[in-house]
């Protein structure tokens, strides 16, 4: 409500995210990536504290094989979410399919072994 004065027009904020989040869901499902991907950055606009956005653009940028974007958008989701154990597996498929990097795929591995020993720790 910080920009709004008036609670309708925050909700039509969160409404307009989520109708962008699924409309690209919905064309990421049928391989439409291109569309998709507008979707995806339509949401962010509306709301860019939804890791799983971040991420779904980054997985379309990387189906388009816009791998230089991918990588940009996938390190800013890292930056912004780095208890996300999606974000590292998304970076090993960015350097398996991508860039053919077997060292980067190995550091990416670790790092999501690492995130994936924590959160296990924090549900005991």
């Amino acid at each position: 409500l910080g920009k709004y004065r008036h609670l309708m027009l925050s909700r039509n904020l969160l409404q307009y995210r989520m109708h962008s989040y699924e409309t690209g869901e919905y064309f990421s499902v049928g391989k439409d990536y291109i569309n998709a991907e507008k979707y995806y950055r339509a949401a962010l606009r509306f709301d860019d504290n939804d890791v799983k956005v971040w991420q779904k653009l980054g997985a379309a940028l990387m189906m388009q094989k816009k791998c230089d974007q991918a990588k940009d958008i996938l390190s800013t989701t890292y930056k912004k979410f780095p208890q996300s154990t999606d974000t590292p597996l998304l970076f090993i498929k960015l350097y398996t399919e991508c860039e053919a990097d077997e060292t980067k795929v190995n550091e990416w591995k670790k790092v999501y072994d690492v995130l994936l020993r924590k959160s296990q720790q924090q549900l005991q």
